[in-house]
């Protein structure tokens, strides 16, 4: 072999060899982030007992007396190893110093020692949990969340809907739900216990072997019927949780002198826009003020009774659409997508709306749609407060059903699975909230939506969302965008909702509550008033019953008799002669109509006619989305109601 193969072999061996050896060389772990570590304290004299070692990257800091200093860092194989410096910690004067250890595998395991003079501790801890942590960083992410910078994090919780989401909060936020729940229960229980007749109307409850019900999500129900275009439709309606919120608000508001004067000034200012001298023959609401309860009682039981004596006197509405009202559910203000609206039917040439007019039938604006979600007490919310704005302001508008849900789910009533609730009529009232319009933050369908009751989670809420808020989607009841921000060995996250940067400014101001349940008649007579004197929108809770869901071709609902018997657990005994109902519902009533005013050919309502209803299921149930119910079915199913007094 010639000299120079020979030093090519040996340099090509020397090489391999050398490329091998580093193959098999094993990279440094990264540097352990660090976290809070407990220590049996107090380190420095003086300080908290309750010590620990904040590490933050390169920064460390001890609570109970040492700042935050830059610590000299060296990543071994064993772990990463920390030497910070101090002139002085609190009480300790002289030069203090600790070495820490950070094992590699978790970097959750912490050694070391902590010197100053006369003062000697050695330290073991592991990682502390963050009390408002969602988990670890190597824990799956919420489904559709989106993981922030350390500076979008910071701006983030400077917003007035940021709302922290981990374990802790979400058990604290169910706790104060149980809380409410139990307390709602207690005053429905004690007054059906004075009044056990009204158990089956006020109670509820659900015939187990009827196919067309199914469990939903937190006690919820599945309702499943065939819709005016013969497709089968299914539609969540309210748990006993949902149905007695609104009830238990109903009962204990009733009958307080707050609102029974609020009711009096509504027959007065009634009266007074009839004729003047009418409302001038009673006190007038000032005078009222002064007045006992029972004497304030005792006026609006007379006035509501006297209804047949009043209403003839009013103003008929004008048979024709007045200036402004829009062409299309499109041309109302800040409609937006119309993503809360399904309008494939119309409506049916023997119903109500195409044949009469009554007062507030030119008020009202388009039907909605809630899809998959028991959202029915936001949409009869929103309808009430746009009919209000058409009537004052002669707006049509279209408001976010949405956003209130947000509020009202992520804030007020804080939770993040179940959409069981009631109208948040009092935290919009105490909060002055305005409603957004539509385009502001369009309403999710959630059709797609499937629900796991075992692990109180939601799966595909967002699917088929694609509206300029879509990225504003979650598997959550509230479904404000869910935000985290990965912070050492743990991961933090939040929920917000879209920069809504102006409102519709309209704001209401008061709702009055007159359904007694114990006085059914006196109660009708008062929706009367509502909706023929006052004009104006009334939100009514009742259960949804089989002919409720099958009303004929043109919207009429056939009265079957009144509510089974119930065993106060939400089971009911169906008989003949009556209906078990199918979970709670909450719409707007917008008029009336008597037998003798009935379209041609239309069946006779029993009890005198029909209370008509605009329903949240879309414009192919019933007559376009109206259901015309008979006065007998509305008086014994409906638990609770309550009447829009007024706008800003």
């Amino acid at each position: 072999m010639s000299c120079g193969l020979a030093r090519v072999v040996v340099v090509m061996a020397l090489v391999s060899f050398a490329g091998g050896a580093l193959a098999k060389k094993k990279p440094l772990p990264d540097a352990c982030p660090g976290g809070r570590f407990p220590v049996t304290g107090p380190l420095v004299p003086g300080g908290t007992t309750q010590d620990a070692v904040l590490i933050n990257g390169t920064q460390v800091s001890i609570d109970s007396g040492c700042p935050v200093a830059t610590a000299h860092v060296k990543r071994t194989r064993r772990g990463t190893r920390l030497i910070a410096r101090w002139a002085s910690c609190g009480t300790l004067a002289g030069p203090v110093r600790v070495v820490l250890k950070l094992d590699a595998a978790t970097c959750e395991s912490l050694t070391g020692k902590f010197k100053a003079h006369k003062v000697h501790h050695t330290l073991t801890s592991q990682v502390a949990t963050p009390p408002d942590a969602f988990g670890r960083v190597t824990d799956p992410l919420p489904p559709g969340a989106v993981v922030l910078t350390q500076d979008e994090w910071n701006q983030a919780q400077q917003r007035p809907d940021f709302r922290s989401i981990d374990p802790a909060q979400i058990a604290a936020d169910r706790a104060v739900e149980d809380q409410n729940a139990a307390a709602d229960a207690e005053a429905v229980m004690a007054y059906v216990t004075g009044h056990p007749d009204l158990a089956p109307q006020l109670l509820g409850g659900v015939d187990p072997d009827d196919p067309a019900v199914a469990p939903g999500d937190d006690g919820e129900y599945l309702d499943t019927f065939t819709d005016g275009a013969g497709a089968p439709r299914t539609v969540s309606t309210l748990g006993t949780r949902g149905r007695w919120n609104f009830l238990a608000k109903n009962l204990i508001k009733f009958p307080t002198i707050g609102n029974q004067l609020q009711l009096y000034t509504e027959y007065y200012d009634g009266l007074a826009s009839i004729d003047p001298a009418l409302a001038g023959q009673y006190p007038s609401p000032a005078q009222a003020s002064g007045f006992g309860l029972a004497d304030v009682v005792g006026y609006n039981v007379s006035l509501a009774a006297a209804y047949l004596q009043f209403v003839p006197l009013v103003t008929p509405p004008g048979g024709f659409p007045p200036a402004g009202y829009p062409s299309s559910c499109g041309n109302e203000e800040g409609a937006g997508e119309g993503r809360d609206r399904t309008d494939s039917c119309g409506h049916r040439a023997g119903g109500v709306w195409n044949n009469k007019v009554w007062g507030l039938k030119w008020n009202t604006t388009c039907v909605k749609d809630q899809g998959f979600r028991g959202t029915c007490w936001g949409f009869s919310t929103t309808a009430s407060t746009e009919l209000f704005v058409a009537k004052k302001y002669h707006r049509w508008i279209n408001l976010s059903e949405q956003q209130l849900v947000f509020q009202t789910k992520h804030l007020w009533y804080p939770s993040f699975f179940g959409d069981n609730g009631g109208p948040p009529f009092e935290k919009i009232v105490d909060t002055g909230y305005t409603f957004p319009f539509e385009n502001a933050w369009a309403y999710n369908q959630s059709r797609s939506r499937t629900t796991d009751n075992v692990a109180m989670a939601y799966h595909t809420s967002c699917g088929g969302y694609n509206g300029a808020q879509s990225a504003f989607c979650s598997d959550t009841n509230h479904q404000g965008e869910v935000i985290c921000f990965d912070f050492g060995l743990f991961r933090f996250c939040a929920a917000i909702g879209p920069d809504i940067p102006t409102t519709s400014g309209f704001a209401p101001t008061t709702w009055t509550w007159f359904w007694d349940p114990g006085n059914q008649n006196n109660s009708f007579a008062t929706l009367v008033w509502a909706l023929a004197i006052f004009q104006k929108p009334v939100v009514a809770a009742f259960g949804v019953t089989p002919s409720f869901d099958t009303p004929d071709a043109n919207g009429y609902l056939t009265y079957r008799g009144p509510h089974c018997a119930v065993n106060g657990a939400g089971v009911c005994t169906p008989s003949p002669g009556c209906e078990c109902d199918r979970g709670g519902h909450i719409v707007l009533a917008t008029g009336l109509i008597d037998n003798s005013q009935l379209p041609a050919g239309a069946p006779a309502g029993d009890g005198g006619g029909y209370v008509i209803l605009k329903n949240s299921w879309g414009t192919c149930y019933g007559d376009g989305g109206y259901v015309y119910v008979p006065y007998t079915w509305f008086k014994q199913m409906v638990g609770a109601a309550a009447v829009i007094s007024d706008i800003n």
